[in-house]
């Protein structure tokens, strides 16, 4: 994360460091180089850890709700 100076992508570096053991091998002790990168490797790993469907299903309900959907309208999503 050299070239990346954004509080954002120090947090995710952050969070994906707090994940690591001390006896981790150093190939999974690896940061991402961009932000991009991180947080395609942070879906991967929530994808192998709760399954595609959920994941991809909960990202849309976000990008519903950023969009400003009412309750009614998630209601009849759900």
């Amino acid at each position: 994360m050299l070239g990346n100076q954004s509080p954002r992508s120090g947090l995710l570096s952050f969070d994906e460091a707090m994940l690591w053991r001390s006896f981790d091998p150093p190939s999974r002790t690896v940061l991402q180089t961009t932000v991009r990168t991180s947080v395609d490797f942070l879906f991967s790993r929530l994808e192998k850890l709760h399954g595609r469907i959920l994941v991809c299903r909960a990202l849309g309900y976000f990008t519903l709700a950023n969009n400003e959907i009412t309750e009614v309208e998630l209601d009849d999503v759900l």
